[in-house]
């Protein structure tokens, strides 16, 4: 299942994929050029729904809430407060493995001093009737999403804004492991059973995305093993641009190219890549590459 942000990338109060059997598939979600004035349902712009699942055996009490960040990535405000975003269906008991959907309605104030302005509101999955101490203080368990948007710079008439945008779609898988990687060679980047990442779209209409290497630190993603990546083009793409038809996959092809300089070497490093829709409202998904360099350039022999 789909575990954004858009990748959209929970944590104890961070950004992972499960605590404790709970699961959401809004790690990360963007979507830009929003309307001031105008209230958006972000299942029918997206095409996606927020996700909760349960991997677990047991029944769990489940509360959905936005939290107004206290400290937002890098180029995002906080919102100005967490009123402005609405879930239907926040509160629910959840079965053994199972799933819920809920609506996610945010609206935008009609005050032209928002204009321009990027913000960041927090999703927590949380559950109802567990808490852990930690340093004398109650901690709910849960995972933390974040939502991501944009504000217009300029009004636009309401007969001129688009119906939708596409977030339907998903890398399979989210994230992957490349182990030994060897300075100074190329290094495909491959799933477990030695194929290719691939993109799947699970809607009916076209897409169009581009593909880019970005800076885990830029997009606040960390990982308590890994250190951000020290260049983002250390790991190359075969397309920048990648068009799926309705219903259809495509192989993501990618490769790890570290120079042949020793203080890469036995370290282990996160690449982030960011899949972003076109449109002029835009959404992306996040994909996590996390590669361990081997010790030395290994003279004369090719990696498999």
């Amino acid at each position: 299942m789909r575990k954004i942000i858009c990748a959209m990338m929970g944590c104890l109060l961070g950004v992972a994929p499960q605590v404790f059997g709970l699961g959401s598939n809004y790690a990360e979600v963007l979507v830009e050029n929003l309307q001031i004035g105008m209230v958006y349902n972000l299942t029918q712009i997206t095409q996606m729904p927020l996700e909760t699942n349960n991997a677990s055996e047991e029944t769990i009490n489940v509360q959905v809430e936005p939290i107004k960040p206290d400290t937002p990535i890098a180029g995002y405000e906080a919102i100005p407060s967490a009123d402005w975003v609405k879930i239907n269906s926040s509160e629910f008991a959840l079965g053994p493995n199972g799933k819920h959907t809920s609506d996610i309605q945010i609206s935008i104030p009609k005050d032209k001093k928002y204009l321009g302005k990027r913000f960041q509101v927090d999703i927590f999955s949380h559950m109802a009737s567990k808490t852990i101490d930690r340093n004398f203080m109650k901690v709910k368990l849960g995972v933390r999403g974040r939502l991501l948007f944009s504000i217009a710079p300029v009004v636009k008439e309401r007969s001129a804004l688009p119906a939708s945008m596409n977030l339907n779609f998903r890398p399979m898988p989210e994230r992957l492991e490349v182990k030994n990687v060897v300075l100074g060679q190329k290094r495909e980047v491959l799933t477990w059973d030695n194929k290719n990442i691939e993109i799947e779209n699970l809607g009916k209409d076209q897409l169009e995305l581009i593909v880019e290497s970005v800076d885990p630190k830029a997009m606040e993603v960390k990982d308590d093993s890994y250190s951000p990546c020290p260049n983002p083009a250390f790991l190359k793409m075969e397309k920048e641009k990648i068009t799926l038809a309705g219903d259809s996959k495509v192989p993501l092809k990618l490769w790890l190219e570290f120079p042949e300089n020793t203080e890469y070497a036995n370290q282990k490093y996160l690449f982030v890549i960011s899949l972003k829709n076109t449109g002029s409202i835009a959404g992306r998904r996040l994909l996590r590459i996390f590669a361990t360099i081997g010790s030395t350039p290994v003279v004369g022999k090719k990696q498999q």
